[in-house]
């Protein structure tokens, strides 16, 4: 499996688990329940469209995977936001609201743009377990992932996000993904 897949799946979970364990140490019941929900690794990675194409299902499953941790962090976010996670004082249980207002709100953004690709993209992965091929010509794009900060700029994690059958419903896409403030590459061709 690609190292970069790994690296979102357990910086993510880190994330979330780190919020939810900081937020407990009042009220053990009030953890964010968002964790629960959290598809386990395999049921991410289609072993079957593998077999067929190892990087068609590897950037099927980085889709799934931000999906799914897009919107986990979303809602830890919120229930902090919302105040469901009680925090030591009111004076740090005020900045955190604040600072997880803003977060909640762009995980979300991701979240459902995540959510529209994974749904978008699915036929074609279907269509190509479904024939053993991968298309004449497909299209995708890259969306770039802030990671972190360091005084050298930003550090970002790169996803490809298709498989599109058309160019139109690429760039359709990938104007979604900047309206949202991702930074993308333009649509071409996909190389296997």
């Amino acid at each position: 499996m690609d190292s970069r897949f790994l690296n979102i799946f357990f910086s993510a979970m880190f994330f979330a688990i780190m919020a939810s364990l900081g937020c407990e140490q009042k009220v053990q019941d009030k953890r964010p329940k968002a964790i629960e929900k959290l598809k386990p690794l395999d049921q991410l990675f289609d072993a079957s469209l593998a077999k067929i194409s190892g990087p068609a299902a590897i950037m099927q499953a980085e889709i799934k995977l931000n999906r799914e941790a897009k919107c986990l962090v979303s809602e830890v976010f919120k229930d902090l936001e919302q105040g469901k996670v009680n925090t030591a004082s009111l004076k740090e249980e005020k900045k955190l609201q604040n600072l997880a207002s803003r977060v909640s709100v762009e995980q979300k953004q991701q979240c459902d743009f995540f959510a529209i690709v994974d749904d978008a993209t699915a036929p074609i992965f279907s269509l190509i377990k479904k024939s053993g091929e991968l298309p004449k010509v497909a299209y995708s794009f890259t969306v770039l992932l802030p990671r972190d900060s360091s005084e050298h700029g930003e550090c970002y994690h790169s996803v490809e996000i298709g498989l599109f059958e058309v160019q139109g419903g690429c760039i359709r896409y990938e104007n979604m993904a900047r309206s949202i403030g991702l930074p993308t590459t333009t649509c071409k061709v996909w190389t296997p």
